[in-house]
C-alpha cells in the first residue's frame, strides 16, 4: 500500500551547526549532493504535462475545477516518481530507515553517494588551538601534511549529542526509522553521546557499536545498506544481524609508528615499548573493540610479511565481502598488499580508503593495512 506522505530520496548531510552536503574525489565537500541516480526532477513528460495544465488554466479561467483537477493527477504522479525512488519502497515498506555513522568510518566518495546515509563529524584540536570539523572541509591529504608540520600531536574529539539530536529530530518529524553506527566505544565517547541524544528526543533509535574504526566500521555500514535495500529489513532486525555479523570483522594494518597512539592514550605505553623497537616495525590489529600488537617485523618488507600471516591466523577472507585496503599519506604503500591479495590469494574486487583525520591523528603516517570479513 503506497504511503500516505511520499518524500523525495534522503540525501546525506552532515550533521554539525551547518548542515551541508556531497562528496569530493576522496572526502566529503560542503555543498549538497546529488541521489546517486535516484529521482532528482520530475521526468520531461511530467514538466511537459504541468506546463499544458498552467497554461490551460490561464486561457480557460472558468475552467477552475478542471485545472484543479489536472493539478491533482499531476501531484500523484510526482509523488509515484518520488516514492520509486526511495530505496525498498517497492517493497512496500513505507518508512524510510535513516543509516547513521560518525566521520570515523572513513567513508569512500563512493559509499557517502548511498541514500539515506548520515555522518555525524568528529572533530580535530590542533596545537595553535584551532578546531577542525572532521567534515571533509579540510582533505586528508592537507590533514597529513599539518600533522607531519605541527611539533604537537592534535587531539581528537567526539561529536556533542547535539549533533545526533539534529538528525534524530529530523527524522521523527519525517516518520523514519534510524539505525546508528558508531567507532567502538573503547576508542571514543561517540557511543554514549548517540545514546545521550536518542534518550533527550525520545525516539527509539537503534544504536550499533561498531567495535572498531575506519573502513571497518564502514563495512558495517556497507552490510546494513545492504540489509535495508535488498533483505528489506527493519531497523531493529538490522541492528541484531550487526551485532552478530561485527564479530566477523577484521582489521590489521601495519604503522611506522606507535608514538601517536602511545600519545593519544590508545594504547599501553609498555606495549608501545615493546612494538618501537630500533628498526622495528608493528603490526597491528583491532580485537574486542580495542587495538592490539598483534606482530612485529624487521623493517617494513618483514612487517608486511607479519601482516600476511595474520590473515590467516585472524580468520581468513571471506571473498564474498571483497576486501579493502587503507592508507593514511602515501597510496603507494598499499602496492605490495594490492599484489598478494591478487597473486597469492587469488581474490578480486578489492577497495582502496585513504584514513581520516580522526584516525589518521592516532596512528600518523606510514600506514598501510587491510580490512575483511572472516571466513564462516
Amino acid at each position: 500500500m503506497p504511503p500516505a506522505t511520499l518524500r523525495r530520496p534522503l540525501p546525506l548531510f552532515i550533521a554539525s551547526s551547518k548542515i551541508t552536503s556531497s562528496v569530493g574525489a576522496d572526502s566529503i565537500s560542503a555543498r549538497r549532493f546529488p541521489t546517486n541516480g535516484h529521482l532528482a526532477c520530475p521526468a520531461p513528460t511530467v514538466w511537459l504535462f504541468a506546463f499544458h495544465a498552467v497554461i490551460f488554466a490561464r486561457i480557460r479561467p472558468r475552467k477552475v475545477a478542471f485545472s484543479m483537477h489536472l493539478t491533482t493527477i499531476l501531484n500523484k504522479l510526482l509523488n509515484s516518481q518520488q516514492h520509486a525512488a526511495l530505496p525498498h519502497a517497492h517493497k512496500g515498506v513505507t518508512a524510510m530507515i535513516r543509516i547513521v555513522t560518525d566521520s570515523a568510518a572513513d567513508l569512500t566518495a563512493e559509499q557517502l553517494s548511498v541514500p539515506g546515509i548520515f555522518v555525524v563529524p568528529l572533530s580535530v584540536t590542533f596545537a595553535d588551538g584551532t578546531t577542525q570539523l572532521d567534515d571533509g572541509t579540510m582533505t586528508k591529504d592537507e590533514f597529513f601534511v599539518r600533522l607531519a608540520e605541527d611539533s604537537k600531536l592534535p587531539r581528537t574529539s567526539q561529536p556533542s549529542p547535539a549533533s545526533f539530536m539534529q538528525v534524530y529530530e529530523d527524522a521523527a518529524a519525517a516518520g523514519d526509522e534510524v539505525l546508528v553506527i558508531t567507532i567502538g566505544q573503547k576508542l571514543s565517547g561517540t557511543y554514549q553521546c548517540a545514546h545521550l541524544a536518542a534518550a533527550d528526543v525520545g525516539l527509539q533509535v537503534h544504536i550499533v557499536d561498531s567495535e572498531a574504526a575506519s573502513q571497518a566500521e564502514a563495512l558495517l555500514v556497507r552490510e546494513a545498506v545492504r540489509l535495508r535495500d535488498e533483505e528489506g529489513l527493519t531497523a531493529e532486525e538490522i541492528a541484531a544481524v550487526l551485532e552478530q555479523f561485527k564479530k566477523r570483522v577484521r582489521i590489521v594494518a601495519v604503522v611506522d609508528s606507535l608514538k601517536h597512539l602511545q600519545k593519544g592514550g590508545r594504547l599501553p605505553a609498555a606495549v608501545a615499548i615493546v612494538g618501537g623497537a630500533l628498526g622495528i616495525k608493528p603490526v597491528l590489529a583491532l580485537k574486542d573493540g580495542e587495538i592490539k600488537l598483534a606482530d612485529k617485523g624487521r623493517g617494513r618488507p618483514g612487517a608486511l610479511v607479519a601482516m600476511f600471516k595474520q590473515l590467516d591466523a585472524l580468520g581468513g577472507i571471506d571473498p564474498r565481502y571483497g576486501y579493502t585496503l587503507l592508507y593514511s599519506d602515501n597510496k603507494q604503500l598499499i602496492a605490495p598488499v594490492h599484489h598478494y591479495m591478487h597473486q597469492n590469494l587469488q581474490l578480486t574486487g578489492g577497495r582502496v580508503a585513504q584514513l581520516g583525520p580522526t584516525i589518521g591523528t592516532h596512528v600518523g603516517p606510514g600506514v598501510v593495512g587491510g580490512v575483511f570479513v572472516e571466513k564462516e
